[in-house]
């Protein structure tokens, strides 16, 4: 809607710095993970099998995903080389959860560059659709370093995003 662009503070540069951190540790530990589940359900006996082939499957997908995420972090150094954020105003378009083993709170923006945000259960109770969210995110790997409703501080600390 109004975006603009304004410099990166330190505060801002540490943000992201421990969001990147957290997502280094996260890609990490799931990556680890997935590598000791696929080689303890391989059988080393026969390499077609329907579970080895599902394996591999699943196996390329997570690559898929990890590559886009170590993308991200590389485009991180882009914002803290120009020390540039966006200040934006997003209205949410549609509101949505899921009921997996944790539930997750989905508000839909009308933005291309953060289309969605995950909400903690309460904040999703406060926020209606039409209603506007005051964003300020990095220019180039779209880190969320502030995102507040009716002046409230409705980020999701336990969202890498």
């Amino acid at each position: 809607m109004n975006q603009i662009e304004a410099p990166i503070t330190d505060q801002d540069i540490k943000t992201i710095k421990r969001k990147v951190e957290k997502t280094k540790i996260f890609l990490f530990v799931f990556l680890f993970f997935i590598i000791l589940w696929s080689w303890g359900l391989c059988d080393s006996d026969s390499y077609f099998t329907i579970l080895n082939i599902f394996i591999l499957v699943f196996d390329t997908i997570v690559l898929i995903v990890f590559a886009y995420a170590l993308k991200r972090l590389r485009v991180t150094k882009k914002d803290l080389k120009a020390k540039i954020k966006i200040v934006d105003t997003f209205k949410v378009i549609d509101k949505y959860y899921t009921q997996r083993r944790n539930s997750s709170y989905i508000i839909i923006f009308d933005s291309k560059d953060i289309p969605k945000y995950e909400v903690t259960k309460r904040n999703y109770g406060l926020i209606n659709v039409n209603d506007t969210i005051e964003i300020e995110y990095s220019k180039f790997a779209f880190w969320v370093l502030k995102i507040e409703h009716n002046k409230n501080d409705i980020e999701n600390k336990q969202n890498l995003q």
